[in-house]
């Protein structure tokens, strides 16, 4: 399932920064466009993926402009723009993980409670490391504060990456048994 694959690194290239003189070589719209391009053989599956396009669509056309803006160096830091792309991006990451997670339940039976377990796990710990990261960085935080600031959104983002490694190695691993099924099913309807 092609489909698969182009999220798995979809949610690969959002979680991976590479820089090279201040400039993300995977920009996020790359995955963006990855998704767009995946969901259609998500929705032959699931009747409301295609719901999720106007918002694929929204995220990448953000993630586009700021990375223009960033390669520019100008800085953007409007918070009610911020705090609706992330719920977004809550939104579409816990829409779409649902939608594979059905596909599995349906299709294979394949580890879809492991998914479940995961999508919950990276909705919740996100949305509080998102909520967290605009509650302090819009109030004044003193120096000593800020020591432990940085170290709470350190840990909150080493769980996140955590947690989103496991969802890969999911669907890797999902990806893999649907093209072994799938091989064995054309190989028996040849012989």
């Amino acid at each position: 399932m092609k489909s698969i694959r182009l999220i798995a690194i979809g949610y690969l290239i959002c979680f991976v920064d590479i820089y090279l003189l201040n400039t993300n070589l995977l920009p996020e719209f790359i995955a963006y466009y990855l998704f767009y391009k995946a969901i259609d053989a998500i929705d032959a599956y699931e009747n409301s993926a295609h719901l999720l396009k106007p918002i694929i669509i929204i995220l990448g056309i953000e993630s586009l402009i700021s990375w223009i803006l960033v390669f520019f160096h100008i800085s953007m830091d409007y918070y009610p723009i911020i705090v609706i792309i992330e719920s977004l991006t809550i939104y579409f990451d816990y829409q779409l993980l649902t939608n594979i997670e059905n596909i599995m339940k349906i299709d294979y039976s394949f580890d879809y409670h492991k998914l479940s377990m995961a999508k919950n796990m990276h909705v919740i710990v996100y949305t509080i490391y998102v909520s967290y990261g605009i509650l302090s960085s819009s109030i004044y935080i003193n120096q000593y504060i800020s020591f432990i600031n940085e170290y709470v959104n350190a840990l909150l983002m080493i769980v996140v990456l955590l947690v989103t490694l496991y969802i890969l190695i999911i669907l890797w691993r999902y990806k893999n048994f649907v093209r072994k099924v799938e091989t064995y099913e054309y190989m028996q309807s040849n012989s």
